[in-house]
C-alpha cells in the first residue's frame, strides 16, 4: 500500500493513464460551459457577469463553487416553503 500511495503522489509513468485525464477533462469543459452558460442567462449587470466569468477563468474549482454557493444564496426558495421543508424568511431579527 505504501508503494502504491508513493507512486500516486510522485505521479509515477505506471500511475498516468491518459483516458482518465481525458475523462476528467471533458468533465471540466462540461461544467465550465455550463456553468458561463448560467451566468450568461442570470439578469445581473455586464459587469458582474464579466467578473463572475473572470473569477471561473482563473480560480477554476473554487470560482465554480463559490458561483454555485451564490447561486443558492440568491435563489427563490418559494417552492421549498410551499412544501414546508422552509418555514420563513431567514433575517438578522429571527436568530
Amino acid at each position: 500500500m505504501k508503494t502504491a500511495i508513493q507512486r500516486f503522489i510522485t505521479l509515477d509513468a505506471r500511475n498516468i493513464i491518459p483516458e482518465v485525464y481525458i475523462g476528467l477533462l471533458f468533465i471540466y469543459a462540461a461544467l465550465l460551459l455550463t456553468t458561463l452558460n448560467s451566468i450568461r442567462t442570470q439578469s445581473i449587470s455586464r459587469t458582474r457577469k464579466f467578473i463572475w466569468a473572470l473569477l471561473i477563468l482563473f480560480v477554476p474549482i473554487g470560482g465554480m463553487a463559490i458561483y454555485a454557493i451564490s447561486c443558492l444564496i440568491t435563489a427563490d426558495h418559494s417552492f421549498l416553503r410551499s412544501i414546508g421543508l422552509i418555514r420563513g424568511t431567514f433575517n438578522s431579527k429571527s436568530i
